[in-house]
């Protein structure tokens, strides 16, 4: 079997689905219900690219398997994206016109923080799953596995600094604002 077939071969395995083959794209469409992978992924094997295949079948499950967390991102998405969109530029609107709005773009933000939020579980979850699929179908060796679950934790880990940033620039916004206020 060539290398490059692995993926959909991890794919059928778990869940009797292949995988849209997409130009730059590494991420699970619940629209389509199928993960969507790199091309350019695929054409050369790795771990880190099993790795990423098998975290993005674990979303494919989840969404099959009707997770609470993945349904909850899910419907909170439409609404992070618009809130991420306007609560920088409303905040700052805010500051020269109306503490109204900066009050509004600090609440989109928060949106967007809480979505960040849910996030966090649902990858940690994915790639726990991915971790053991790849194990119970010996995708990998024992030797493979700490660098695969090392890739794994590093992509998690991401989710997790873009959390801690979020809170941060929300901790920021609230002191501006705050400063501001008292000028009234």
């Amino acid at each position: 079997m060539k290398k490059s077939v692995l993926v959909n071969t991890i794919l059928a395995a778990l869940l009797g689905l292949a995988c849209l083959i997409t130009v730059l794209v590494k991420v699970f469409s619940p629209a389509a219900v199928l993960p969507k992978l790199d091309v350019a992924m695929l054409a050369f094997f790795s771990l880190a690219a099993l790795a990423v295949a098998a975290h993005e079948t674990g979303h494919a499950i989840q969404h099959n398997e009707a997770y609470l967390p993945l349904s909850l991102r899910s419907l909170m998405a439409p609404v992070a994206q618009i809130a991420s969109n306007v609560a920088i530029p409303l905040f700052i609107l805010g500051l020269f016109f109306s503490y109204t709005l900066t009050q509004v773009g600090i609440y989109m933000f928060a949106a967007v923080v809480l979505f960040q939020l849910v996030t966090l579980p649902v990858e940690f979850n994915a790639s726990s799953r991915a971790m053991a699929a790849l194990e119970k179908y010996g995708f990998i060796t024992a030797e493979e596995y700490p660098g695969t679950k090392s890739v794994l934790s590093a992509a998690a880990l991401t989710y997790v600094a873009a959390v801690m940033t979020s809170i941060l620039t929300l901790m920021r916004l609230l002191i501006i604002s705050g400063a501001g206020r008292r000028r009234d």
